[in-house]
């Protein structure tokens, strides 16, 4: 497959300070993002809302950036942004119209997040060099009440149900042993993810899938995530972008998907509140770009670019020694048999089964 786009997408932003002039940027970051403004297309999980108006809601993290950010998402080169996350509504849906009001005046588009249920699970459609680029986005984790209805704005959001099960045997001996999490989605909720999918699926030659899942502090996968990405790939989706852990949770290709479970933290400038001072300092530094090589019949390729938070917070390209040791944590936490990859330099290069034949034969 020739190919004819190179997209580019991070894991979460949080900007909430103006990016340095260009002189001033290390030479780390400079690199990133220029990696980003060459890209035909560049996308990234926005996780602030861009307000200076409303209350905050009643939450235990909630913070907000000053409107003229915007225009830096839009510097750094990013096209295209989620907004289905659990912080774009912290200041309510006037923040949230706020922080779209603001991306449009730049120019950035935005999914996963809408005026109404209908245009928040909209995807967002792009093409170059005719080829039609379709982005879908939607969370698993977000606050009651922050769901998009018919009437009322909001994200593309679904609810996850849990269970903890102990094992009554062990329990009698272990008296005070851990409960095993059981997570999942209720059949409705996996029927509305499919729908928005296979509805954009018939939009597009390109499909990638943009889901704010898992649980922050772990490496683990929380059982839905299976579900879920099970489900994206029977709906025909080329790329799964997951986002919220900071910890680097793998890579797997299901039949034609490639799903990336999270890709850390690209930019983390949100406030520190004192209580949560510990858990902001156990959160790793260390993320990656992920470049994707992509034309008319799908995804031909992915290269993993690791990266590490400066001073500024703000992800720079990793130097050998650091993107050795997140290459290798990728391949430990991830499913890529019957799959070629290699090192290209100090990034990760992934091949995907692509061919014009097997894409039109799904």
């Amino acid at each position: 497959m020739a190919v004819e786009l190179r997209v580019v997408a991070v894991g979460d932003v949080v900007p909430t300070l103006p990016l340095p002039a260009a002189p001033q940027l290390s030479r780390s970051v400079a690199a990133a993002l220029a990696e980003i403004q060459r890209a035909d297309l560049a996308f990234a999980s926005l996780e602030t809302a861009f307000t200076d108006a409303g209350e905050p809601w009643p939450k235990v993290v909630s913070y907000r950036s000053p409107p003229a950010i915007a225009a830096d998402v839009a510097a750094m080169g990013f096209q295209v942004v989620s907004l289905a996350n659990n912080q774009t509504m912290n200041y309510g849906r006037l923040g949230l119209a706020h922080t779209m009001s603001a991306l449009d005046s730049h120019g950035v588009r935005h999914v996963g997040a809408g005026m109404t249920a209908h245009a928040a699970w909209s995807p967002c459609v792009i093409v170059r060099s005719g080829v039609r680029l379709g982005i879908v986005a939607f969370t698993c984790v977000a606050p009651p009440g922050w769901a998009a209805g018919d009437d009322h704005a909001g994200l593309a959001a679904v609810r996850v149900r849990t269970a903890y099960e102990v094992d009554a045997r062990w329990e009698q001996e272990e008296p005070g042993i851990r409960p095993q999490v059981r997570t999942w989605l209720a059949e409705a909720e996996l029927e509305r993810i499919d729908a928005a999918v296979r509805d954009a699926r018939r939009l597009c030659d390109v499909l990638l899938v943009s889901v704010h899942w898992g649980v922050g502090s772990t490496v683990e996968r929380a059982d839905y995530q299976t579900q879920v990405a099970h489900l994206l790939s029977d709906a025909g989706v080329d790329v799964v972008l997951g986002s919220h852990p900071p910890p680097l949770q793998g890579i797997e290709i299901l039949g034609r998907t490639l799903v990336s479970y999270s890709q850390g933290t690209f930019i983390r400038q949100q406030p520190r509140p004192a209580a949560l001072a510990a858990v902001y300092a156990a959160m790793p530094r260390v993320g990656y770009m992920m470049r994707l090589e992509v034309g008319p019949h799908g995804c031909a390729s992915a290269a993993i670019i690791p990266t590490v938070l400066g001073e500024d917070d703000v992800s720079g390209v990793a130097p050998p020694d650091v993107a050795d040791s997140v290459i290798q944590d990728v391949l430990v936490r991830s499913q890529l048999a019957d799959r070629p990859s290699g090192r290209m330099g100090e990034s990760l290069r992934i091949s995907l089964g692509d061919s014009a034949a097997e894409r039109e034969g799904t």
